[in-house]
């Protein structure tokens, strides 16, 4: 594999802008002049690489080649300069192009169902934001977008195509709400980057019906959401927000095909995701930080995210930290993941850092994972058990059961006593006959696999390193002066997996 990346960038073009001055003058109708900043931005990246098989034959080529440019245009209002609270109006405006020269013509032919790829194409063009933005409007209490724009916050990062609008109050509280179309692949200028896991969702639109039936057709999906935010207040901030997105469009609801009769399907609008979250952060620079977050996900009805950051300046030259993080795979609601137990986790942090001198310091951090199996019942919005079949009947009739266990010989457990059954049963067959154990060899696979076993239904993970970091002067520049650089000088340790 090999990769190659290139980089230009180009700002403040005096043609563009006064062609773009002209176009805006037009547009708001104003014959008199006046000022505004402009920016014109363009970044150029390739790639070339390619994956073969065992047998040495070219499986997938690549070559790819990525081309953003940006646009920006600032103070459309021409206010007076220095001024913070004097209303202010913009347009933010930012296109890539992905290309990908390697792609070739079968994998994206609906007509070759043996080498299509679903969702490939040649080049896509996808325009990752564009919005005009006011700010400090009617007295400095309203703002709004209007676009395509991203909303960043514990929720994740999400995009959309519509419009906020945002009321500041003079109580340190800031109020917002927005609404439009979430951005999906398979849509005009769009990605599937910001959609939920757990759907296949592209054009599909010269696919013939048998021809991958759960690469689903993108449609419109309808999404609104609020929040409360404290502002104005620059030691704590704390956003409570609320998301609620539906699809729309044909559904696949048959799990599984048999390929004799047609694909049952739900047509019509239903959710797909709907979640409140809150984060919050204060930082005292005499003492520390803390900073922590919660997501309850309404329809799965359980909290989804978390996490816990603390951070304590242990006198002058010495920080210490502490981490949490825990975590739930969840999914689009159309998803079949749905169905299938998943795999939560608590990620716990320590670190540690130490300006030993001007030019050294000395950090530290371990981390500790532990993973639950998920056994309890799925049940979405009541108390009864749920089944994906329409035709499920609590007596038992329609799935009959020949007695045993699922894994036929016992009640099913993690998947790690499983995989260590075969080894327990041989180890008794040589005690039978006498003979003595085998000792175990003492190496990382032995090591990780007792960090790994903390009981029937949870596994642990532990990492752990050491570094230590020199500050010294590396580069002489003209006039006597030094570009400070800095370079790991040692590291020691790490166990675990």
């Amino acid at each position: 594999m090999s990769a190659a990346c290139l980089s230009r960038t180009a700002a403040h073009l005096p043609k563009a802008a006064a062609a773009f001055a002209t176009l805006v003058g037009a547009l708001l109708g104003s014959r008199a002049a006046f000022a505004f900043d402009g920016e014109v931005t363009s970044d150029s990246s390739a790639q070339f690489y390619d994956l073969r098989s065992p047998t040495g034959e070219t499986v997938i080529e690549r070559r790819r080649f990525t081309e953003m440019l940006g646009l920006g245009v600032y103070n459309l209002t021409n206010a007076p300069p220095g001024d913070p609270k004097a209303p202010d109006l913009s347009l933010k405006l930012r296109l890539r192009y992905d290309a990908d020269y390697g792609v070739s013509p079968s994998e994206t032919d609906p007509g070759q169902p043996n080498s299509i790829v679903p969702g490939v194409t040649q080049g896509n063009v996808d325009l990752m934001y564009a919005y005009l933005e006011g700010r400090r409007q009617f007295g400095g209490l309203f703002g709004f977008k209007l676009g395509r724009q991203y909303v960043t916050d514990v929720l994740g990062w999400w995009s959309f195509d519509g419009g906020q609008l945002s009321v500041t109050t003079p109580f340190f509280v800031k109020a917002e709400v927005y609404g439009g179309l979430e951005q999906r692949g398979g849509m005009p200028l769009s990605s599937s980057r910001f959609e939920a896991d757990g759907i296949w969702r592209g054009d599909r639109s010269n696919y013939p019906a048998s021809l991958y039936p759960d690469f689903h057709q993108a449609t419109v999906a309808p999404a609104v959401g609020a929040a409360i935010e404290s502002t104005g207040v620059t030691w704590i901030h704390g956003r409570l927000t609320y998301r609620r997105v539906y699809n729309t469009g044909a559904s696949d609801v048959t799990m599984f095909q048999s390929g004799l009769f047609t694909p049952a399907a739900y047509n019509g609008t239903r959710i797909s995701s709907d979640r409140l979250g809150y984060a919050m952060d204060a930082a005292w620079k005499e003492y520390g930080g803390i900073k922590g977050g919660v997501v309850f996900d309404l329809y799965r009805n359980e909290i989804t995210t978390g996490y816990a950051s603390i951070d304590a300046y242990a006198g002058q030259k010495v920080t210490i930290s502490a981490d949490y993080d825990y975590y739930v795979p969840s999914f689009d609601a159309d998803s079949i993941w749905n169905f299938f137990a998943g795999e939560p986790h608590n990620d716990v942090g320590l670190r540690a850092n130490v300006n030993v001198t001007d030019h050294l310091s000395i950090a530290a951090n371990g981390h500790v994972r532990v993973y639950s199996v998920q056994t309890a019942e799925f049940t979405p919005g009541g108390t009864a058990p749920y089944m994906p079949s329409v035709n499920y009947s609590p007596s038992g009739t329609y799935y009959p059961s020949n007695g045993q266990p699922f894994d036929g010989r016992q009640p099913l457990r993690s998947l790690e006593d499983r995989r260590d059954a075969p080894r327990a049963a041989w180890q008794r067959r040589l005690r039978r006959r006498g003979r003595p154990r085998r000792r175990r060899r003492v190496g990382r696979a032995c090591l990780r696999r007792a960090l790994h076993r903390a009981g029937p239904r949870r596994r642990l993970a532990m990492e752990g390193q050491l570094a230590a970091r020199s500050r010294r002067d590396g580069i002489q520049l003209r006039g006597g002066r030094r570009l400070p650089l800095r370079a790991p000088v040692g590291r020691v340790g790490r166990v675990g997996a």
